[in-house]
């Protein structure tokens, strides 16, 4: 009996435990959880480690770093192409518009910026350079 439960579940690619497929009450569907990505957890775990406050990483934690980075990925980009309309290729300007509609994604506005023509980018500058001229003379 010991040896079934011991068999019972099995260690994933981040050291968690999860049942096994034999331990199954769903009619031969699987009820573990999944733990494949896409993105390599190598390179999630070099950006972690990037930042000088973090000093030990576990891999539990690498995992849903990049599980969460995927599945917001995906979030963007499906909110993106909703708005393509006809089109079936996802632009800038489709994730910019996003970004720039909805709140909740306000963080990557000055990531993600509406695309202007440089001409009325040099005019807008212009007129705050002499907005603030006019600022320093009074």
């Amino acid at each position: 009996m010991a040896a079934e439960k011991s068999g019972s579940s099995k260690k994933n690619s981040v050291g968690s435990s999860l049942p096994s497929n034999s331990d199954d009450k769903t009619g031969g569907q699987s009820t573990r959880l999944r733990t494949d990505v896409v993105l390599p957890q190598t390179k999630v775990k070099v950006i972690m480690k990037s930042s000088p406050e973090i000093e030990v990483i576990g891999g539990d934690s690498v995992f849903l770093i990049t599980k969460a980075t995927e599945l917001f990925i995906d979030h963007l980009t499906t909110t993106a192409y909703s708005s393509t309309g006809k089109s079936k290729t996802l632009q800038y300007k489709n994730l910019a518009e996003v970004v720039h509609k909805h709140q909740n994604m306000e963080f990557l506005r000055d990531i993600i910026p509406v695309k202007i023509p440089a001409r009325v980018a040099l005019q807008e500058m212009a007129k705050q350079t002499h907005i603030d001229n006019k600022e320093l003379m009074e």
